[in-house]
């Protein structure tokens, strides 16, 4: 059996992640305002949902609510506009310098 599809979002300026099934089952997952403003969204090639913040770092949160971030070799590099790509990796851009990262996972 298949995992239900879900929707992800993100609630306003209120640092909470919400995912919606198509069963219409909403869940909301908190995310540490030490993370800062989230920035984009994206559906990984695992599973898991993957973001960026205002803070500088990359982060995954699985279905189950389970956190983890990922800092970025570029000091300040604030990392925008990621995508899961078909290598299996995630991709992101590094606005402030104009870099191209990638998460090999």
């Amino acid at each position: 059996m298949s995992p239900p599809v879900q929707v992800w979002a993100v609630e306003g300026r209120t640092s909470q992640i919400v995912s919606v099934t198509t069963s219409g089952v909403v869940s909301e997952y908190a995310v540490p305002n030490t993370v800062g403003t989230i920035t984009d969204l994206a559906a990984g090639p695992d599973g898991n949902v993957w973001f960026t913040s205002a803070n500088g770092v990359v982060s995954r949160i699985t279905p189950a609510g389970v956190l983890t971030h990922y800092g970025i070799p570029t000091a300040s590099g604030y990392p925008q506009g990621l995508c899961a790509g078909p290598d299996g990796n995630v991709w992101y851009v590094e606005g402030v310098s104009s870099k191209i990262g990638r998460l090999t996972l």
